[in-house]
């Protein structure tokens, strides 16, 4: 497998510099017995986007396996544009990607790879 950017290694770094604070750890824990952001965003009364910026610092960690969140296939398509393509921005992955595939599934696959950054 290629290497990805350094870009996506340097989002991925700021990522884990992030505090696993109380709120993330309740996540964390929320997700792993419902595994759904919706659920635990409606548990946690917060929205879907903050659910996901926590799992995604979650997963840069090490604390929460992509697989956990992203399908194979997704997670294949996303990684062979990565390599392939050699994108700068995560708008460049959505255009080439299949119009199901998630921002959130983006930027959990890239975090996933960015875990030995």
């Amino acid at each position: 497998m290629k290497t990805i950017s350094s870009n996506w290694l340097n989002w991925c770094k700021e990522y884990k510099k992030a505090s696993y604070t109380p709120m993330v750890a309740m996540t964390h824990k929320l997700f792993v017995i419902h595994k759904s952001v919706v659920k635990v965003a409606k548990l946690r009364e917060v929205n879907e986007e903050t659910i996901e910026r926590q799992l995604i610092q979650l997963i840069v960690k090490g604390l929460l396996s992509v697989d956990e969140v992203v399908d194979q296939k997704v997670r294949d398509e996303i990684i062979h544009i990565l390599e392939n393509s050699n994108p700068v921005k995560l708008g460049e992955i959505k255009e080439e990607v299949s119009k199901k595939i998630t921002w959130f599934e983006i930027k959990a696959v890239i975090a996933s790879l960015g875990t030995t950054a």
